[in-house]
Order: C-alpha cells, then structure tokens, then sequence
C-alpha cells in the first residue's frame, strides 16, 4: 500500500469505507501513516471525522486509535504559519529560539513557540512604547494557555529566561529599541519571582533626562499591567499605573489595593495553619505587625519550629511563611504611601468601603489601629474590642463618608487626647 501514489488518496479512502468492515485496525494504521507521509491533509480529516473508521479503530484490539498529533492540529486550528516577521519586530529570530519541552518529552514545534511570544499583541506604537494587542484582557489568553499548560512550570520559565536577557537596558541602543518589546510576552508569562527580579530591575531603566518615561522603563511598565501577580500589582502602584492596572480588570484602585493587594491568606483573625507533619501550628500576626507561631501546647514560637517535622512539610510551610511575611511588609510600605496621600489631600471613602478595607482584613485592620479617623465632627480610633473615641467610650461607625482625622480640623479636645 506504501507505493501507492498520493493522486490515489481520495479512491483509497472511498474504497476504506465501502469494505471498513473487512478491514483490520493494523491495515487503517498504515493507510493512516502512508497519508501522513504524503501530507494527504483531506484524507486525514476524513478518517478522523468518519464515526466508523474511528469505532473500527477503538474496537478491533486496541492497538492503535487514528488521532491527529496535538500540535499538528493546534498549528492547523490556531492558523499558525511559520513567519519571521512577528518576532522580527521583538528584535529576535527564530535561530534564537531555545527549544522547548513539554511534559511528554516532545519538543514543541518553533512555529508555536514564535507565536507564544507574538499571540498577544498586533502592532507595535514605538512613540508610546505600547504594544496593541491582539488580546485586551490581562493573563495569558486560552490558546497560548493550552501550550503553557504542556509544560512544565520550571521548564517553561527556563525557556521564558532565555529572552529576559535581551531586555538589560543599562545600555539602550541598537536593538534594544525592538527587544524592550519583549517585555509584553514576558510578563504575560512569568511567575512570581520573575517578576519580583523583574520589577526590581526595571527600576533601574529610568534615566536623568526621562526618568521614568524613559523608552526601556515605559515599555515595561506597560507591559508590567497584563501580568496577574503582586508584584506586578505594587510595581504598578509604585510608578502610578495602578489606575490603569485596575481599568484593564474592570475594577477602581481602592478595590484592587483592598481586596486583591491586600490579600495576603490570613483568616479573619489573622491567623494561617500550618501542617509539620508532627504537629499543626498558626502563624497569628500581632498587633506591631510581626507574626507568633502558636503551637498545640498553648505555647508561642518566634520561629516555625522545626524539631519532630516532617521536612518536606516543613520546607514547604518555610517557603510560604517567608512569602506571606515578605509581601507583608510590602503591602505595609505601600499602605503607608497611600494614607499618607489620603491624609494630605483629605480624601473620603464610603463607609462600607471602608468597612470592607479596614475591618475584614486582618492586615490592613492592624494598620487602621494607628490612625485616628475622622466621620462628620467625630473621630475615632480602633482596637480590639471595636472603635472608640477621644473619651474611650464605645462608638458606632455610621453610614457618613470617612477619612483620615486632620489635627487643623479636630476638636481642640479631640487633638489633646
């Protein structure tokens, strides 16, 4: 049957499903790899469309199932074409292209690694150093995903770090100007650490004369407002973009700092439970702001105690303690940044706002336990038993606006106490 002449396709199938019933799966498996080898693409589809060559297949002795190969059908799906000039424009080629792995040990084809990189975006505004997309929302759009999701997350970073070296800006010329383009499809993909390394970097792009408008740091910071991790989220708010960070997810700022920002994984009392294998343990923050370990006996740890755990358990509660304790402090830094704004410009939030913001989250609830605030020609200030005033008798937040008390606008009595 091998010699048969690719002209003969069309006759040979007609004739397969005339006699499919004297057939074996053995003698479809070879007239599937003759069409194959002849790139017979009408005939492929064909079989893998006919009910009856696919049951004869499935049910002879289920040594082989006619199926498209996963890529061949995503390149023929997706419409992707070997081209050159979509990575062109990032300043690269296909030579420089690392292969890719995916789970099954197959190499995925170049032609879809290239359109990983370009899939998001259309065309590029070199005056405002923003790519326009070919997918508005921020993440990773559902087709790349399914390639993503073949791979091995390391893997898949390890190949996304082969382009991170092209966007060193210390030296901005050539083609750099192309290759800061590669920031888009960078964030689009990269983890938290990458972009956490990412982030602190990218700080260092400004320059004397643009400073943060400079072409290498604008860039990524448009590029930085697709990516769904906190370090991306904090970058944004750092140089301003948070506005437009929070408009591309439908949301405001106040929203995106309280209940996104914010979120941290502590319960509504400020606790998270830790599994050592030998013992469970909470991770309780207290009132300065740090955190203490309480364990089964009643105790209190400044450290995850480590004696008697299992170490993989333990490794893993370390590595997600240190997390939490890090982005802590970095939501703590930038709180500080935006009440000290609010208290100059004497800005008000609504009063569930508030609510939502400061009493539900045990963060941002420690926080609000400084500062004095101020509702219509009251003030007040929490703790743990609920919010008083100046006299230290209890009192009962209202539905008026609230926002940070101004000693220039207090009560003589209010400011003394």
């Amino acid at each position: 049957m091998n010699k048969v002449p690719s002209a003969s396709a069309a006759q040979i199938l007609e004739y397969t499903k005339l006699f499919i019933n004297d057939l074996s799966s053995e003698s479809i498996k070879e007239m599937y790899a003759v069409f194959t080898e002849k790139k017979c693409k009408k005939q492929l589809k064909e079989m893998d469309d006919d009910a009856n060559i696919q049951g004869k297949t499935n049910s002879a002795d289920g040594t082989f199932v006619v199926k498209k190969p996963f890529y061949e059908s995503f390149i023929e799906d997706n419409k992707i074409k070997t081209s050159t000039k979509g990575i062109k424009n990032l300043g690269i080629s296909i030579q420089d292209i690392p292969d890719l792995i995916d789970k099954d040990g197959e190499t995925i084809p170049k032609e879809i690694t290239a359109w990983l990189l370009t899939v998001h975006g259309t065309e590029f505004d070199k005056y405002d150093y923003f790519l326009i997309n070919g997918y508005e929302k921020p993440g990773i759009c559902p087709e790349a995903q399914k390639i993503v999701s073949r791979t091995d997350p390391d893997v898949f970073q390890k190949f996304l770090d082969t382009f991170i070296k092209y966007i060193d800006f210390s030296i901005f010329s050539g083609q750099c100007k192309k290759r800061m383009f590669l920031s888009f499809p960078i964030c689009r993909y990269a983890d938290e650490k990458t972009m956490e390394s990412l982030t602190k970097e990218a700080s260092n792009w400004g320059t004397s004369s643009a400073g943060n408008d400079a072409p290498p740091l604008l860039s990524f910071r448009n590029a930085n407002l697709y990516s769904n991790t906190r370090s991306a989220m904090l970058f944004a708010e750092r140089y301003d973009d948070l506005d437009k960070y929070a408009e591309l997810r439908d949301m405001d700022e106040d929203t995106l700092r309280d209940m996104y920002l914010s979120d941290i994984g502590l319960d509504a009392q400020g606790g998270k439970e830790y599994d050592l294998g030998n013992q469970i343990v909470i991770a309780r923050l207290q009132k300065d702001l740090t955190f203490l370990f309480e364990l089964p006996t009643g105790k209190t740890a400044k450290s995850l105690p480590k004696k008697g755990a299992d170490t993989k358990k333990y490794e893993a509660a370390k590595k997600d303690f240190g997390e939490m304790k890090k982005a802590a402090k970095k939501i703590l830094k930038s709180r500080v940044n935006v009440l000290f704004g609010d208290f100059l410009s004497g800005k008000v939030r609504k009063a569930q706002e508030w609510k939502d913001a400061y009493l539900n989250n045990p963060l941002l609830r420690n926080i609000a336990r400084i500062v004095v605030w101020s509702q219509g020609n009251s003030t007040f200030v929490l703790t743990d038993s609920g919010a008083i005033d100046c006299k230290g008798q209890e009192y009962t937040i209202t539905d008026e606006e609230i926002k940070i008390a101004h000693p220039m606008e207090m009560d003589k009595a209010d400011v003394t106490a």
